[in-house]
């Protein structure tokens, strides 16, 4: 009996929707990718029989695909920064259904009528760049093929490194960041109204449920910033930027400061957890 395996140079991540002409495009450097299902169901058991003599799934199943990949400098045609801004645009949108996507991992599944519902991207000294992205809405019967019969060509960008990381925007007011960390969160709801069929994608809506949460996170600063300004606790706008996107944080406040100095340590280091709300947070 011949076995059919999944293996990481004949699968991939393919996004298709209105922010790419409803033309699928796959996405460059992606590092690994993961498919999860919850399907809600219920128990109905009955005097004098053991077991469940009827299990019906009465909402909406949640699926999501979640991917990581390396950012490039210039960005990728397709996953660029405005790309990612217009899936941040969709997902808070009263009516997202003119721009969900459908997300593949190939081999592994594929989720229609997806929003973008989180995004974090980190870059620390000695290490690659690393961006993480979740979509969220229906689940799609089956599993879309492993169609790459042979390794595709070895793509050329020009990936981020500690580098391309600019965090002295005038607010952090440092001159020497050893790790920089950005994420975005708002959850996605799968909405289905009386009537309609659970396990049928078209009878499923998934919404945005704002305001979420966003924040950045700074350590090694080696000056330290003010969570209270002069005349009161004054909200910030705070950009950090990685490779090509511009991560913006519109109100941040810091929530939360750690300072220490040791013997042995080079100098004093202040790290910074700056929050926000996630409707309040763009990419440029």
């Amino acid at each position: 009996m011949a076995i059919d395996r999944v293996v990481y140079t004949n699968s991939a991540v393919d996004i298709k929707s209105a922010v790419t002409a409803s033309v699928a495009k796959r996405l460059d450097t992606v590092q690994n990718a993961t498919y999860t299902v919850n399907v809600p169901r219920e128990n109905v058991n009955t005097l004098g029989a053991k077991g469940t003599v009827f299990r019906p799934q009465l909402d909406a199943a949640d699926a999501s695909i979640e991917f990581s990949l390396i950012p490039a400098v210039s960005g990728s045609p397709d996953w660029s920064p405005a790309v990612a801004n217009a899936y941040i645009t969709n997902c808070l949108a009263q009516d997202p259904t003119t721009d969900d996507a459908e997300v593949q991992a190939l081999g592994l599944g594929q989720v229609d009528d997806a929003l973008m519902n989180s995004l974090t991207c980190e870059a620390t000294v000695g290490a690659m760049a690393n961006m993480t992205v979740s979509f969220t809405g229906a689940p799609a019967t089956g599993a879309p093929p492993a169609s790459l019969t042979s390794p595709g060509a070895i793509t050329s960008l020009t990936l981020v490194q500690s580098k391309d990381v600019t965090v002295a925007d005038g607010t952090f007011k440092s001159a020497c960041v050893q790790s920089a960390s950005t994420a975005w969160d708002v959850p996605v709801v799968n909405v289905l109204c009386l009537g309609g069929d659970p396990t049928d994608p078209t009878d499923i809506h998934p919404f945005g449920n704002p305001p979420g949460t966003a924040s950045h996170t700074i350590e090694g600063l080696d000056t330290a910033l003010r969570h209270n300004a002069s005349t009161g606790n004054t909200a910030t706008d705070y950009t950090l930027t990685i490779g090509a996107f511009g991560f913006k944080l519109a109100g941040g406040f810091v929530d939360s400061e750690t300072n220490s100095v040791a013997v042995g340590d080079v100098f004093a280091t202040f790290n910074y957890v700056i929050g926000g709300t996630g409707d309040s947070f763009t990419i440029s």
